[in-house]
């Protein structure tokens, strides 16, 4: 009996023990889940900052971005308009050219004319003469 006894107490104490142990471990389980929940709370805190952050970024981006869309559409009218000038002055250049090149075409023949004519009379005389 005496040893069953011994033996009920080491059992009660093994059960303190372990208890204990347990209710330290239940303790640190629970801190972790607060320190892991804390850390969570954190982590979310910070990235809806930069979600806002971010969307906010996008929203001038996307304004700036229009609002250049809305340049563009406003120089296409003059663009088009420089593009029908530069064509025209591209016409008129071409033909003033044209007509440089005629007007000179004119008078080479007309000096080469007048040099044939000069050749021929002066061949004319020469043979007259001697």
């Amino acid at each position: 009996m005496q040893q069953l006894s011994r033996l009920d107490t080491k059992v009660d104490d093994l059960r303190r023990e372990t208890d204990a142990k347990a209710s330290k471990l239940e303790t640190k389980l629970t801190e972790l889940y607060k320190e892991t929940d804390t850390r969570i709370g954190r982590l979310e805190t910070t990235v809806a900052e930069f979600h806002k952050e971010t969307e906010a970024r996008i929203g001038k981006l996307e304004t700036k971005i229009e609002s250049l869309e809305a340049r563009m559409e406003s120089l296409e009218p003059r663009i088009d308009k420089l593009e029908a000038r530069i064509d025209r002055l591209d016409a008129k250049i071409d033909a003033r050219v044209d007509g440089l090149q005629q007007e000179f075409r004119n008078c080479t023949r007309w000096i080469v004319g007048t040099i044939v004519a000069v050749a021929g009379v002066a061949i004319a005389l020469a043979s007259w003469l001697f």
